[in-house]
């Protein structure tokens, strides 16, 4: 059986390589607040403070990520999602403009930002709101 620093540290490398996949600096906090835990743990603190370490060292990462991001947001620069301007088929309309797309291969809630979009048509994704995505009947930059 692993020792709890050992655990923790491992946990650390699992998130840290998870982070270079993706590249979002979140996960890098995940690594950062497990490493806390296993300092902590090879303090011989015991569990509470194991744990108390993993969350502060979290808490404290991601209000730093936050406010580094915030920092340097670009207002004026367009999104460039790679799901901005990809078609969309529109699978269902509810009649408050909301509807269910089919995009890479599964069903997506989606807001119809046009009113003539129906059932069948394709659409194309201007934006997205959390995992909501928001659905033209243009391309973007072609009005």
């Amino acid at each position: 059986m692993l020792s709890t620093p050992t655990l923790w540290f491992t946990c650390a490398v699992v998130a840290l390589i998870a982070e270079f996949v993706t590249g979002t600096f979140y996960l890098l906090v995940v690594a950062l607040a497990l490493a806390g835990g296993g300092l902590a743990a090879l303090s011989g603190l015991g569990a509470a403070a194991e744990l108390t370490a993993a969350s502060l060292t979290g808490v404290i990462g991601l209000w730093l990520v936050t406010r580094w991001k915030q920092r340097h947001a670009n207002p004026r620069q367009p999104r460039r999602e790679a799901d901005f301007g990809q078609p969309v088929r529109i699978v269902s309309v509810a009649g408050n403009g909301q509807a269910r797309v089919h995009y890479r291969g599964t069903e997506w809630d989606a807001e119809l930002l046009d009113p003539t979009l129906s059932r069948g048509q394709t659409g194309y994704i201007t934006d997205s709101d959390g995992g909501r995505l928001k659905i033209s009947s243009t391309p973007p930059g072609q009005h």
